[in-house]
């Protein structure tokens, strides 16, 4: 396994969302976690580590800059090695029923309006749409390529890289889809025979209007 991709499997327990920093013991927790990536980073000789301060006051309203500065470079982190930290989604496809594609739509939709909204260059915004709407033909199938997921968060990931702003949002959809797909496919993978679909809530995907709809966008 890559050292980035290890890097990024021990700082996950500490992981704190930019939509779950709202207390003073929140933002500790976020204080707590910039310094895990950034100790970690340093003892893992990670390229490209985020020069970031903690303040000395730690409040939310203080350290979501820095948590934001972290969690996307984290973003970029997991895009690079995402076949290695979800093994599912090596393989080629994963195959949706009714209700699948009707969530996955569902997350496909939300990610564009976050995206129309974006601080972006418009050349790396059309590039956006055209990956989300590669995506939502593949979805349409019946079967559904898992490397088009991971088309939508590099090209998301390259343009929070390039300094575009309110991007968040849009990523942690994608990788919640991600994550889902991944759970689907080693599923399917450990059944010898055909049998009927999980939920998509069972297996991540509980939102978009349950958590990642834009709150996070409000602090970037």
């Amino acid at each position: 396994m890559r050292l980035e991709a290890m890097f990024y499997q021990k700082v996950q327990p500490y992981r704190v969302q930019l939509a779950g920093v709202r207390s003073d013991a929140e933002a500790l927790q976020a204080a707590l976690y910039i310094k895990n990536v950034l100790q970690l980073g340093e003892a893992f000789g990670i390229d490209g580590l985020p020069k970031v301060d903690i303040p000395e006051e730690v409040k939310p309203d203080t350290i979501l800059q820095a948590l934001y500065t972290i969690e996307s470079f984290m973003s970029q982190i997991y895009a690079r090695n995402i076949y290695e930290l979800d093994q599912g989604l090596q393989k080629t496809f994963v195959e949706f029923d009714e209700k699948w594609k009707q969530k996955v739509s569902s997350y496909i939709s939300n990610i564009r309006e976050h995206v129309k909204k974006a601080d972006v260059e418009e050349a790396l915004r059309e590039r956006i749409f055209n990956k989300l709407q590669e995506l939502q033909r593949e979805v349409d199938r019946n079967r559904t390529r898992t490397e088009s997921v991971v088309d939508v968060l590099l090209v998301l990931t390259e343009a929070t890289g390039r300094a575009a702003k309110n991007l968040k949002p849009a990523i942690a959809l994608i990788e919640q889809m991600a994550g889902a797909l991944s759970k689907l496919r080693n599923q399917a993978q450990q059944s010898e025979t055909t049998l009927q679909l999980p939920l998509p809530e069972t297996l991540g995907l509980t939102g978009p209007d349950k958590g990642n709809n834009g709150d996070e966008g409000k602090n970037n």
